[in-house]
């Protein structure tokens, strides 16, 4: 990655990354860099398990103070399940 100063009345530093071009599978794709530079389609299985996110959980967390386990509540701020809408829009065109 290089880096390039912004010249402004700030300074601000952009990152570029070298795109990664991949063999397309349909002809429709074909020869479209803006496509072939994005990541290969996932199938359901794969977006499920990139999307979701499970907080930590420990059995033993039950014993400890009403305090503690209030304040391990935020952790539920990062649970996500995705549901079949969010698969569908993965699967989208």
């Amino acid at each position: 990655m290089s880096e390039v100063p912004f010249q402004g009345n700030e300074e601000i530093k952009a990152q570029w990354v070298k795109a990664e071009y991949h063999t397309q599978q349909l002809p429709d794709y074909e020869g479209n860099v803006l496509i072939e530079a994005l990541p290969p389609i996932m199938d359901s299985a794969e977006a499920y398990d990139r999307l979701c996110n499970m907080p930590l959980y420990d059995e033993k967390e039950r014993l400890l103070s009403s305090e503690l386990r209030y304040n391990a509540l935020y952790r539920l701020q990062h649970f996500f399940q995705p549901i079949s809408q969010h698969l569908d829009f993965v699967n989208s065109n």
